[in-house]
């Protein structure tokens, strides 16, 4: 497969007149186009080879990073043990670092420099530029899925409003696009599941598509109740619906420290206080 050869092959009167002009010139055409096949060949050779160069460099400065985070911390351990005001300083990814040269791969044509983009996509100041920058990007990954296709939905999920990042690289509308496609292209029952669930919970943010957000994660946790996506998609639609504040309490049964049996409508009118524990 190569995705960014393009032939045109002209057929009946176009074709014709195509001889007509090119004259001797269209006779060495397919021998140019063989040469052109093959100087094709070769860059895409080129190409796959520097991004698997450019990954094993990237891995070993993560390593190196990962290394360096350990040492890091125990410092800062060390220090604690006579300094209470000490300060934890994590050294720098190199994500960053590296970025702009898998980009430049992926424009060129590489899939797997594409993936790298996704998966270590960063946000920074301009969020709108950003936000159609990785779009683009997981198109590309999700119209030729391989790899780790859960990771390729984490990705797409990290981009994504959420409760507890309102602002992100990604709109709730484009996030739920991606994800709802995602569940469609995908070959991974997991992460069909985790692209539905991510789906669900996206649009459940925003008022206006909650009602639509629920409706996927229904379906996803009936479509996928054997795995932990659909689990986690069923308890999520019931604290949407029951767990809410301002809502009444659903029903609890148990026993008190007596034995008798119980039930929290009981106490309905009266103060209580609900204190859940457990070991783990």
């Amino acid at each position: 497969m190569r995705p960014f050869r393009h032939r045109t092959f002209l057929t009946g009167a176009p074709f014709a007149l195509a001889v007509a002009l090119l004259g001797a010139t269209a006779a060495a055409s397919p021998a140019a186009a063989q040469d052109a096949d093959a100087a094709q060949d070769a860059a895409e050779a080129d190409i796959d080879d520097a991004t698997k160069a450019l990954l094993a460099e990237y891995d070993a400065a993560f390593e190196a990073y990962l290394d360096a985070r350990d040492e890091a911390i125990a410092a800062y351990l060390a220090e604690r043990e006579t300094n209470e005001n000490a300060s934890y300083s994590p050294p720098d990814q190199p994500d960053a670092a590296f970025f702009g040269r898998f980009a430049d791969l992926a424009d060129r044509g590489s899939l797997a420099a594409q993936r790298w983009c996704v998966t270590h996509y960063a946000p920074g100041d301009d969020i709108q530029e950003q936000g159609a920058d990785f779009a683009r990007r997981a198109l590309d990954c999700l119209a030729q899925p391989a790899g780790d296709q859960g990771m390729l939905v984490s990705a797409i999920a990290r981009r994504a409003p959420s409760r507890y990042a309102p602002r992100n690289v990604l709109d709730i509308d484009t996030a739920a696009a991606l994800l709802h496609l995602a569940e469609i292209v995908l070959d991974d029952p997991e992460a069909r599941a985790m692209a539905g669930y991510q789906c669900g919970s996206t649009l459940v943010q925003r008022e206006s598509s909650k009602a639509r957000g629920l409706d996927v994660l229904r379906r996803v946790a009936e479509d996928y109740a054997d795995l932990d996506q659909g689990r986690r998609a069923g308890s999520y639609v019931f604290e949407l619906e029951n767990l809410q504040i301002g809502m009444v309490a659903p029903e609890i049964e148990g026993a008190d420290v007596d034995g008798n049996p119980m039930k929290l409508t009981d106490f309905r009118g009266k103060v209580v206080v609900l204190d859940f524990w457990g070991f783990w």
